[in-house]
């Protein structure tokens, strides 16, 4: 009798909860229906429009609540209204809650970005940790060609910013460090670039330098290469020196900067050998290259007034003193040691 009304109960209790779960579930599954949830976001200005394209999960009624990302695409007279249009043809809302990556078109980047992201973060529901690639390509093609190589892990330009994230040498960019970097002194900051060869996407391990948040130039592959063997950031990694394939072990860097504008890097690297017939001196050639590509990369500071490696706010943290790219002047050393 006791088993009995135990089970009594239990089935009471169980439609009790499905009475009330069942609608709340039903006006989930209603309102997911009315938005395109955006994966990753390319904004662009191409012929005096602003484009907007997006890798999107559309929602569409399935059954089986099956998904698939697709490519959408629209135009307006400036990002906000570009994004309405885009609502409009799906007839649905456009929400920005799950996006993760935020493309940059170089039409864009010929003016301050920063009005655009003030949008984004204030006007939508896009995170500040959204992470920023930089690309040359056409957007159109390069996102059709980012869903079409993806898989279960996202577009393979989603796959890109994040292996970035764990391997580039510079700070990895989201809008959040954007915008940091923008309000420091030297109102500068780098983006990864991406490009579109044969319709394959290339990482090109390069950054885009925004100054005043517009693109101000391009560091060189060797350039950017160069600049992990300034900071201390651990990263096994490769590196060709005149075709003799060498690979970084380990690495110890420090970087002194003197208040008036002198930039001591010591940086002390284990490297390996990959090939059997190298160079008696690969040691030191590979001291030359690395010395000569940093150099180059910090030079260029100077050249384009760009402190994107924030030395103008380390001075004044600790010699309180408002410095000149001008001024800088770069004393740089380079141990490699074989193993």
């Amino acid at each position: 009798m006791l088993k009995l009304l135990w089970q009594k109960k239990v089935f009471i209790i169980f439609l009790a909860f499905l009475v009330v779960l069942l609608p709340i579930s039903m006006s989930k599954q209603a309102g997911m229906l009315e938005k395109t949830i955006v994966l990753s976001i390319g904004i662009d200005k191409v012929n005096n429009e602003y484009l907007v394209v997006v890798e999107a999960n559309v929602n569409d009624f399935d059954p089986f609540g099956a998904r698939s990302a697709q490519k959408l695409s629209a135009v307006g007279e400036n990002i906000p209204t570009a994004i309405e249009n885009l609502g409009r043809n799906r007839g649905q809302t456009i929400s920005f809650s799950h996006t993760v990556l935020l493309v940059i078109g170089s039409g864009l980047a010929e003016e301050n970005v920063i009005s655009h992201f003030d949008y984004f973060v204030n006007k939508t529901e896009l995170s500040n940790n959204t992470t920023l690639l930089f690309t040359r390509a056409n957007m159109e093609e390069i996102m059709d060609v980012s869903i079409e190589a993806g898989d279960n892990r996202g577009g393979l330009l989603q796959q890109i910013a994040h292996f970035n994230q764990r391997n580039l040498a510079l700070q990895p960019t989201s809008i959040e460090r954007f915008y940091t970097d923008y309000l420091r002194m030297g109102s500068s900051g780098v983006i990864p670039i991406v490009g579109l060869e044969d319709g394959v996407i290339k990482n090109t391990n390069t950054f885009a330098v925004f100054t005043n948040g517009a693109f101000n130039f391009e560091l060189t592959q060797d350039e950017s290469i160069a600049l992990r063997f300034a900071d201390s950031k651990k990263s096994r990694s490769k590196i060709m020196v005149e075709g003799t394939p060498i690979t970084i072990v380990n690495k110890r860097a420090r970087t002194r900067i003197s208040r008036d504008g002198v930039v001591r890097i010591r940086s002390r690297i284990s490297a390996q050998v990959d090939a059997i017939n190298a160079p008696d001196n690969i040691a030191r050639m590979l001291e030359h290259k690395i010395y000569a590509d940093l150099m180059s990369a910090l030079e260029r500071i100077k050249e384009h007034d760009a402190d994107y490696m924030q030395y103008l706010d380390r001075i004044y943290a600790f010699h309180r003193r408002k410095a000149d790219t001008n001024n800088f002047e770069f004393d740089v050393d380079i141990r490699v040691n074989l193993v």
